[in-house]
């Protein structure tokens, strides 16, 4: 017996007062509710409800009992809830180290259109060059732009970017192209 369906179904029958109609919303047997029933008491060890032909009442113990199922069943849902949030809403805090003029140039926009999209997700953004330690540092993210990885590190390609010469036109125009 699955003790929270049991406690489910012992709450439907005390609410509805009525074995018929739990029965019926389900649409299973009277006997499958009375069954049920009956074995979460024989589990419990007291009788929970006081039957007779035309009517059915708590016992003290099914009353106490009723109210437990009440909080329990309310944790339960609001756990679930809960769960089912974070997996729909992204929440939470995200410490990140980005290379400075990469970082600063191409990717604050794209984290400030993310912070917009996700405002329960808090991004603390590390803008540098040298090498971090992931773990003594505490950073869940690294972009880094190179071809070396150190230690043991895990890496994934996200791009690949050229290599270019620039200069100043005053520049080219006193030493040449």
């Amino acid at each position: 017996m699955d003790r929270l369906d049991a406690m489910k179904l012992f709450l439907r029958v005390a609410e509805l007062g009525s074995f018929a109609a739990v029965a019926q919303q389900l649409g299973v047997a009277r006997s499958v509710v009375t069954r049920q029933v009956a074995a979460l008491e024989a589990h419990l060890g007291t009788r929970l409800m006081l039957r007779s032909t035309r009517r059915l009442s708590l016992t003290s113990a099914g009353s106490a009992y009723l109210e437990k199922c009440r909080l329990i069943l309310n944790l339960v849902e609001a756990a679930e809830t809960d769960v089912a949030d974070e997996r729909v809403a992204p929440r939470g805090n995200i410490r990140l180290s980005l290379p400075l003029s990469f970082g600063l140039k191409r990717l604050a926009p794209l984290l400030l259109e993310f912070s917009q999209r996700h405002p329960e997700v808090g991004l603390d953004m590390d803008y540098t060059d040298r090498r971090v330690n992931l773990i003594e540092e505490g950073i869940d993210l690294a972009i880094r732009i190179t071809r070396r990885l150190e230690g043991g590190d895990v890496a994934r390609r996200i791009g690949a970017g050229g290599m270019q010469v620039v200069a100043a036109p005053a520049y080219l125009a006193r030493h040449g192209r």
